[in-house]
């Protein structure tokens, strides 16, 4: 499973870090630090070491945003990565337990 996080550089530019497994993430992270624009060393820093993480993958071209635990994944949530940002924040805000993931997940998909 590949965890996708991305962030804007020093020149506004979008890049990305992948690694198949969290530390390899964090540690891609502390390289790719001075790179970043001011203020987003901290919240990549902080998103790599959620539990919970936003997947970005590409279907027919188009990204689709998903949702990566631990021992969990929610592929293809929406094309609008600023709804699956906020439903990762909420499940790590409130230390949701992986045993609820998928509950949750659904819940958050049948929202009116």
């Amino acid at each position: 499973m590949m965890i996708v996080i991305t962030y804007v550089d020093r020149g506004g530019f979008d890049r990305y870090i992948a690694a198949e497994d969290r530390s390899a993430l964090l540690q891609q992270v502390q390289q790719c630090a001075v790179d970043m624009a001011p203020g987003y060393a901290d919240f990549v820093r902080e998103a790599a070491a959620a539990r919970y993480a936003v997947l970005d993958t590409r279907v027919a071209g188009r990204p689709y945003y998903g949702i990566v635990g631990d021992n969990v994944i929610a592929r293809e949530l929406s094309a609008n990565r600023g709804e699956v940002e906020a439903l990762a924040n909420l499940l790590n805000r409130g230390q949701a337990s992986e045993l609820h993931f998928y509950e949750i997940i659904e819940d958050w998909l049948g929202r009116p």
